[in-house]
């Protein structure tokens, strides 16, 4: 079962300068852990410590926007897409 990990370009430096990555696993929080055991940077930069998704990196499943906490068991099929966002701000 293959699902996609869209990282945004502006983090891209920390997955080896790829945008997409591809993992074999069953659920959620399975394919952060397989993004984060090859691309450990990439853990502070899109959850905290307990792995609740940070609002301004918005987590997708698909089109669907996932809520903050409570999407790690959450259960993913051959084709789905995982996609983070970078929010930009300043003023």
């Amino acid at each position: 079962m293959s699902v996609s990990i869209l990282i945004p370009d502006e983090l891209a430096k920390y997955s080896d300068g790829k945008t997409q990555i591809e993992v074999d696993v069953g659920s959620i929080d399975a394919a952060l852990s397989s993004l984060f055991e090859t691309y450990p940077d990439l853990q502070k930069r899109l959850v905290d410590a307990n792995r609740h998704f940070y609002p301004y990196v918005p987590a997708f499943l698909n089109e669907e926007k996932l809520p903050l906490q409570g999407s790690l068991n959450r259960r993913l099929r051959s084709g789905d897409r995982l996609t983070f966002i970078v929010i930009a701000s300043g003023g």
